[in-house]
């Protein structure tokens, strides 16, 4: 039951921070080289996220891009 709350908390956590509303003082724990550890898997959980948000705008602008020049040929 623990684990499942605190796995619950994680997504919510990892949720929230692609929106940038989660700082790092939530990283902080007791031991040095697992805050550490979390810090860097942050911070490439980041950067994944804003690379695929980057990937899903310019597909669906290519996809709107596409629709535009295929009906403008129809007319």
């Amino acid at each position: 039951m623990v684990l499942c709350y605190r796995l619950a908390i994680s997504f919510t956590t990892l949720f929230w921070t692609l929106f940038g509303l989660i700082t790092l003082v939530v990283l902080e724990i007791e031991l040095r080289y697992v805050e550490g550890f979390g810090k860097v898997l942050f911070g490439l959980y980041n950067i994944a996220a804003r690379i695929l948000f980057l990937n899903m705008l310019i597909a669906m602008m290519s996809k709107s891009f596409n629709v535009t020049v295929v009906s403008r040929k129809h007319i």
